[in-house]
């Protein structure tokens, strides 16, 4: 049972982890107890999605991920992409849900299924984690027990949830202290790596998916600082910037925030599994500015590069520029995570800067590439598309009926890349963000007017990402985020109107915004661990 000293220890801990920003981590009394209920949700939104978080203190309010996917999917978008987003027991000191134990009965409480009345898909998605604590040398659960536990846990959300998933068990850093590795709140290191193989298995028993966080924890934290002798105890990095000295992620400025990079996991595979009816298409913005400037019409040259952040770059049109799209959403994002004091992940800038943000087609990008990364400026990762405006007929001044043709879009595209590869920092990513899909609605005024062999602009689309795909595969410091198939995945394979999307239009409204810009930050935050190492290394003593 919870008592008011337990309650008083924990909420004491939390405040003083806050105050002291990075500091190891001991685990509370009460976060040592198996069998803590859970305070059941508040009442769900009627009218929108509602996706639920359970697990530790690496997803609950002030010391994990929680609050924070709360605020770049539901606040910012006023509640359009997800009408409500709770963490099991709440986002404070209830939420606290330790190991598997009881896991099940615990759940029941978690999403509102104590008297076994809840609807079922009541929950839009949810997801679980149990690991840490059932890995702890004073709570420990055997590897039967977890197994079971899991499964048992896995079968009581499957009916609650359009969406289930299991997140992975986060790794730590781990330096030996003569000879012998530390065990963080008893937290033995190579239980987490075995617990995480049965958690894997079990889930795909179940049909559960899998949320993989330790993978892209360790993508960022890679690169950083290793013992070799740690690797028996199935030890990794010693430090790494999002991670505080310990288990935990709540990192403070000017460290990255380790609570929004963990987040962005979470909430960009949540997003996918989000039905499409449950988002709301409501959007109050202007509609956009379709005006194209003139081949060779640059915009304005980027503003100084940050010498304290890794420097993010967005080319793109209409799509991803400030006004009409998501770009503004990746700088929220990466920029200014808003909560709790915790520092920015990069520094994040369109192309056009404060004059024409409009990339245009590969016509376009291959004259102004060069204006649009600076001369002697190198970035940490700079994302780039074309596709919409080379496939859209009689666009941006072409004669009626023309198109860019596909061997011009490639050939443009190697010019654009050349470029851009002259510009990365070590350790730097391009990562080429496929063409997003358009509905029927939005190909109607398309229909008919393109050159011979052009079906239509859905199609010309589909094919050029085809082209682009093959013509960078392997090519070294570029990899591919498919936004196109995380927009279909929501929209559907073929659509008439999609509520990510503005009626009758390529487009998208507030949430299809946010919705693109989560799937665009996480993917380009785990790119940044080269940077931060060597932004930590120039600022130690």
């Amino acid at each position: 049972l919870k008592t008011k000293s337990m309650v008083a220890e924990f909420a004491l801990a939390v405040a003083l982890a806050v105050a002291r920003g990075p500091a190891p981590f001991t685990a509370s009394a009460w976060e040592r107890v198996n069998g803590l209920a859970c305070t059941p949700p508040m009442p769900l939104s009627e009218t929108g999605a509602n996706i639920l978080m359970i697990g530790d203190s690496i997803s609950m309010g002030s010391s994990g991920y929680s609050l924070f996917v709360q605020n770049f999917v539901q606040t910012a978008t006023n509640g359009t992409l997800a009408a409500s987003i709770q963490h099991g027991g709440g986002f404070g000191n209830g939420g606290q849900m330790a190991s598997s134990a009881n896991g099940a009965e615990k759940v029941k409480d978690c999403m509102g299924n104590a008297t076994g009345t809840l609807k079922p898909d009541a929950w839009s998605v949810i997801t679980y984690n149990a690991g840490l604590h059932d890995c702890d040398t004073r709570e420990f659960v055997n590897a039967t027990n977890y197994r079971q536990n899991l499964h048992d846990v896995f079968e009581t959300l499957k009916p609650a949830a359009s969406a289930v998933f299991f997140v992975t068990t986060t790794p730590y850093d781990m330096p030996l202290v003569n000879g012998v590795p530390p065990y963080p709140a008893g937290i033995n290191m190579s239980c987490v790596l075995e617990y995480n193989v049965i958690a894997r298995d079990v889930a795909a028993e179940a049909g559960i998916m899998v949320i993989d966080l330790y993978d892209y924890v360790e993508e960022f934290c890679s690169v950083f600082p290793k013992d070799p002798a740690s690797s028996g105890y199935g030890g990794n990095y010693t430090t790494c910037s999002i991670q505080t000295t310990g288990l935990h992620f709540f990192t403070r400025a000017p460290q990255p925030s380790g609570q929004q990079y963990t987040g962005l996991a979470i909430a960009s595979s949540a997003l996918l599994h989000v039905p499409e009816s449950q988002i709301s298409n409501a959007t109050i913005e202007a509609p956009p500015d379709l005006t194209t400037p003139p081949l060779g019409d640059c915009g304005d040259g980027p503003a100084p590069l940050s010498t304290k952040l890794p420097n993010v770059l967005i080319i793109g049109d209409s799509i991803s520029e400030p006004g009409s799209g998501y770009g503004p959403g990746v700088e929220m994002i990466l920029e200014n995570p808003q909560l709790q004091g915790t520092g920015a992940i990069a520094s994040v800038q369109h192309n056009g800067a404060s004059g024409s943000n409009q990339a245009g087609p590969t016509t376009n990008g291959a004259a102004c590439a060069a204006s649009w990364v600076g001369a002697d400026n190198q970035w940490d990762v700079i994302t780039v598309n074309f596709g919409i405006h080379d496939c859209a007929p009689g666009g941006d001044g072409r004669p009626n009926g023309t198109i860019v043709p596909l061997d011009q879009y490639t050939s443009n595209l190697q010019k654009i890349f050349s470029v851009l590869h002259d510009h990365l920092a070590p350790g730097g990513t391009i990562l080429w963000v496929s063409t997003t899909p358009v509905g029927t609605g939005a190909e109607a005024p398309f229909a008919g007017k393109g050159p011979p062999g052009w079906t239509s602009l859905g199609q010309c689309i589909q094919d050029y990402n085809a082209a682009a795909a093959k013509l960078l595969a392997g090519t070294p410091n570029v990899e591919i985020l498919d936004l196109h198939s995380a927009v279909s995945d929501v929209c559907g394979a073929t659509y008439d109107e999609c509520n990510l999307q503005l009626w009758s239009n390529v487009h998208f409204t507030t949430a299809g915004k946010q919705f693109c810009a989560v799937q665009v930050a996480a993917a380009v935050a785990p790119k940044l661990g080269p940077a931060w190492l060597r932004i930590s290394n120039a600022t130690s003593p």
